[in-house]
């Protein structure tokens, strides 16, 4: 991942409609956390109650609005901020 920041993030914003991320480090997640509308605390309870299950990742749907499934856990399990 941290060679992902080595791209301008502006960059990485015009191309991108999702971002898969697999277990991070927390600098990593600070560093998605801060591209996006959600707590950060809730962020990070996001990713690591996703990251319990082996081989399950966290999307972000870049074209979708937080309330209307912006997040997931995998591919099927929509998370709703509240």
């Amino acid at each position: 991942m941290s060679k992902l920041f080595h791209t301008s993030r502006q960059t990485i914003r015009e191309n991108a409609n999702f971002i898969v991320l697999f277990k991070q480090d927390l600098k990593d997640i600070n560093h998605v956390y801060n591209d996006n509308d959600m707590l950060k605390d809730e962020f990070r309870n996001l990713c690591k109650e996703a990251w319990k299950k082996p081989h399950i990742f966290v999307v972000i749907d870049l074209t979708s609005d937080i309330s209307n499934g912006k997040y997931s856990k995998g591919l099927d399990e929509f998370y709703i901020s509240v």
